[in-house]
């Protein structure tokens, strides 16, 4: 008969994904831009923590955009570090859970790019996307099935491999003709 063990382990317990796109205006500018060369989002850092049934997630990155000005003959980089913090809704995938710890694992799954930048008004105008996915950890109980006798003894378990051993054939390459003689 199969005997039913409880092991305590952590796992997942909640899982979230928010998807960011943020509208930024960069106004200090060395001189006004009339064309946009480039842009670049770098330097993405965050962190998260355990709120209620969210996750908290603070973070920044830098976005650098390349522009052109005085009637497109001279070149110049604009730079603004961006601050942000919102929360990610959780879903609990477990609802027995012995202790709902404070371990969060956050995942970046789409980094932070640039998907528009235009000139309005003066000011540069920089659209960025990315995508967050976290999982928070907590303490459950598995209940797993014993297959077999519980409490074997280790002694019936070295007889049998020395039986095995002992009729393993140890001239089983004999008359091969691969010997190399």
């Amino acid at each position: 008969m199969n005997d039913i063990r409880e092991i305590v382990t952590k796992a997942v317990i909640g899982k979230g994904k928010k998807r960011f796109r943020v509208t930024e205006s960069i106004d200090d500018v060395a001189a006004p831009a009339d064309s946009i060369l480039g842009c670049w989002i770098i330097n993405h850092k965050f962190g998260a923590r355990k709120s209620d049934n969210a996750v908290d997630v603070k973070g920044f990155y830098d976005i650098n955009v390349w522009y052109s000005y005085d009637g497109n003959t001279k070149t110049e980089v604009a730079r603004k570090c961006v601050d942000y913090a919102d929360h990610v809704n959780v879903h609990r995938t477990i609802r027995d859970c012995l202790y709902e710890g404070d371990e969060v694992i956050a995942r970046t799954i789409q980094q932070p790019t640039c998907v528009d930048a235009r000139i309005e008004d003066g000011e540069i105008i920089v659209e960025v996307e990315f995508e967050l996915v976290v999982e928070v950890i907590g303490e459950t109980k598995m209940r797993v099935s014993i297959l077999g006798p519980v409490g074997v003894d280790d002694a019936d378990l070295e007889d049998d491999e020395d039986s095995e051993i002992d009729q393993v054939n140890t001239n089983f390459l004999g008359n091969s003709p691969f010997r190399g003689e």
